[in-house]
């Protein structure tokens, strides 16, 4: 589908909608410790994934803060939910930044696609080849893995010598060439499905690793051959902790206006009268308030 006219005020809107569906389902999410197949699927038909992903693929190409707004709205409903659209909607962004050959080779083939990743440098050790790099590593968290088709993972790069770092790059590697290790038992958002990877010695060409100290600002990236925007501008590493930071916020949002609701009709066990007339709690309910309010400006 083609998301290219959606405003950012449609997205939010859209965001806005699904709230309650996610909330139905965020027990089972939280049991199948995975994105659910129904929640993609919803995602997907709403274009909530490629809020950051350039126009001429048919994504929305929104400002940077859509990466913050709509995945908060989203986690209103679902926390884990929104965290992997955090996750994995960010990635169309970062895609945008790689070879114009590599973004025509994923998104020609699907334009819905959805891309992992795991930026743990130390995780990964990379050695250059003729044509590109040699890979091996075990990356963790690596969120949504379950339900992609791609995986940016983060390589150092070493010398002749294997112990001097010469350059850091984030390669784009196929499910194909990975494996997926079940070890995410966490206790909170474990909906996420942040399991760990593990490649052994493969072959990543030249035009699916992106050389992230060319992705400090600016244009000097590969991808600036299409994609010119403000978007495109922004510092890679320095923005990572956006999407991850407006899960937290949702959730407690949403954990506000739940206890909210349930307290304006929740009778006293003991007085018989209303809780939501207690002094205590209005004024509990009112920091908490603030303190979304203070962190949502």
């Amino acid at each position: 589908m083609n998301f290219q006219q959606v405003s950012y005020d449609e997205a939010l809107r859209r965001a806005r909608d699904i709230v309650p569906t996610l909330r139905e389902r965020a027990q089972k999410s939280e049991d199948a410790r995975v994105l659910l197949a129904e929640n993609e699927k919803l995602l997907h038909e709403t274009g909530l994934f490629r809020y950051h992903q350039p126009k001429r693929f048919g994504g929305m190409e929104l400002p940077f803060v859509a990466v913050v707004d709509i995945v908060a709205e989203l986690a209103r409903g679902c926390a884990s939910t929104a965290w992997n659209v955090g996750n994995l909607g960010c990635h169309h962004w970062i895609l945008g930044y790689y070879e114009p050959e590599t973004q025509r080779e994923v998104w020609d083939q699907n334009p819905d696609v959805l891309i992992a990743s795991s930026i743990a440098l130390a995780a990964g050790r990379g050695k250059r080849t003729k044509e590109g790099y040699t890979v091996s590593g075990r990356w963790p968290f690596s969120s949504g893995v379950d339900n992609c088709d791609w995986n940016m993972l983060a390589v150092t790069v070493y010398g002749d010598d294997e112990k001097t770092a010469v350059d850091w790059r984030l390669c784009m590697v196929p499910k194909s060439d990975y494996q997926i290790i079940d070890t995410w038992y966490a206790m909170g958002m474990v909906g996420t499905g942040s399991k760990d990877i593990e490649v052994k010695d493969i072959f990543v060409p030249e035009r699916r690793a992106l050389e992230l100290t060319k992705c400090r600002g600016g244009l000097e990236h590969p991808g600036a051959k299409l994609n010119q925007g403000a978007l495109f501008r922004i510092p890679i590493v320095a923005s990572a902790s956006h999407p991850l930071s407006a899960s937290a916020l949702g959730a407690a949002e949403g954990a506000l206006e739940h206890v909210t609701g349930v307290f304006k009709t929740r009778i006293g066990t003991y007085t018989g009268a209303r809780v939501s007339e207690f002094q205590a709690v209005q004024i509990k309910l009112a920091k908490a308030r603030a303190l979304v309010d203070s962190h949502a400006t």
